[in-house]
């Protein structure tokens, strides 16, 4: 067991012990910065002989608070029953130039007496938008190049990793501006973020950490939350990535267990899951030298602009309706369109046309809405020449979408690896949902669609 400890986890603690603003944070000579450099001395010399400390690592997620468009709006909070002020103001609205300055002091405070061991920011992934956020003050997104820009100045020398938290940002709202599933690199995958990030890191000559992964089930229930950790773990092994930490062992926060994975919880195949990949990994006798780089799976634009070869039907008598149509808060803005389902109490399916796969893995991403339903565990399959390609690998089951509004695929259930038999280049994807009793012509059960996407792995 190695420890890594993060010893100013909030980036406000030390400010606020110190009766200073946030920007004291960017001052050499503050009291801020005379904490850091105490506080790290005596902890670096206190442990730094021992054999449980794997490396130092200096906060959490700094840089998903700096030089944020509408910064007055993401000041620390307050409670001053603990010492904070009672208010914040603009000198506690944190820039880049001053977490890279706090980097700086504790980095060089802890080099002054351990001279080999690992040291971290803590980072989180770049915010898709991290450059433009501080040359431009946009939520623009970032191109690949600006991306790794981003990566080499949050993880400055002396810092000898790149350290990322990896999640899909779309687990969180972010505002009218949201598109469902995002990603940073500019990737369109979890898998893809992650080959980009490993990419650029070899490039800028540094290790890759990732501080914390993981999946929770809150809101896409267990099925979402092992395809979620299947993914993970296939992009961290096939990426191979050095170090990373699943978030979190046998801590319940705020009383939320859907993080919580323990040896006894109904999360514990976590662990298995783990532990058959770190058995994979611990024969490897070198770093990474060759990375499969994803393709973006091979769906034209103009796939969603027509309804040619999708298909509609029902296991009962009751007739149906595939039209386009135009809404305005479509997810990717290329609405695809609904099926009307007019028969009580029957099944349908809806399926898309032939998307050609030269891959050997595929993952599906995607987006859809459903009013009407009398099951709202909906499912997506994946299908080759009419043949279904296999419940271990293809059903991906979804959790309950019974409110009306875009619902991401790869959050409910969706978004697992599946394999592609080698003498398959076409599958569809269905959509099959029930619908409720009182469906009828003139008050039908629909089910919209919108601008599926995902990638494969293609042989090297």
């Amino acid at each position: 067991i190695g420890l890594i400890p993060s010893l100013f986890w909030a980036y406000f603690t030390a400010p606020d012990l110190n009766d200073e603003p946030m920007d004291q944070l960017g001052n050499p000579a503050s009291a801020t910065s005379d904490y850091i450099r105490e506080y790290t001395s005596k902890i670096v010399q206190r442990y730094k002989d021992s054999p449980a400390i794997w490396a130092w690592e200096m906060g959490n997620e700094y840089s998903l608070e700096i030089d944020l468009p509408g910064a007055e709006n993401y000041r620390p909070p307050i409670q001053p029953v603990l010492g904070t002020p009672d208010h914040r103001t603009e000198r506690d609205e944190l820039k880049s130039e001053h977490m890279l300055t706090a980097y700086q002091t504790f980095a060089e405070t802890v080099r002054l007496y351990d001279e080999d061991r690992i040291i971290r920011t803590g980072n989180a992934a770049p915010r898709p938008s991290a450059w433009h956020n501080t040359h431009h003050g946009t939520w623009d997104y970032d191109d690949e190049d600006q991306f790794k820009e981003i990566l080499e100045r949050d993880n400055p020398n002396p810092y000898d990793t790149v350290t990322v938290h990896t999640y899909p940002y779309s687990y969180q709202d972010l505002g009218p501006h949201y598109t469902g599933d995002i990603y940073s690199g500019p990737s369109e995958s979890l898998y893809e973020q992650l080959y980009r990030t490993q990419k650029h890191a070899l490039e800028i000559g540094k290790p890759l950490t990732i501080g914390e992964f993981g999946a929770n089930s809150v809101g896409i229930g267990e099925l979402g939350a092992e395809k979620r950790m299947e993914e993970f773990l296939f992009a961290i092994e096939h990426n191979q990535i050095q170090l990373a930490a699943v978030w979190v062992y046998d801590f319940c926060v705020h009383g939320d267990p859907g993080w919580e994975i323990t040896f006894d919880n109904e999360r514990s195949y976590m662990l298995d899951m783990i532990a058959d990949v770190n058995s994979r990994i611990s024969s490897r006798d070198a770093g990474p030298d060759m990375l499969f780089e994803p393709e973006r799976l091979n769906i034209p634009n103009e796939y969603f602009q027509s309804l040619d070869g999708w298909l509609v039907g029902s296991t009962c008598e009751g007739g149906s309706d595939l039209t386009r149509y135009e809404w305005d808060e479509a997810v990717k803005g290329d609405a695809f369109g609904r099926a009307e389902l007019h028969a009580p109490s029957c099944t349908y399916w809806l399926c898309s046309n032939a998307v050609t796969v030269t891959g050997e893995k595929v993952s599906l991403g995607g987006y859809f809405r459903m009013s009407g339903g009398h099951d709202p565990n909906l499912q997506v399959n994946m299908y080759a020449d009419g043949t279904h390609l296999g419940e271990e690998t293809a059903t991906l089951p979804l959790g309950d979408v019974s409110e009306w509004g875009w619902h991401n695929i790869r959050e409910k259930g969706g978004g697992g690896i599946v394999a592609i038999p080698p003498t398959v280049d076409e599958i569809r994807f269905c959509i099959v949902m029930t619908t409720s009793d009182d469906a009828s012509a003139e008050s039908p059960a629909i089910l919209d669609m919108d601008n599926f996407s995902g990638f494969e792995l293609v042989p090297g």
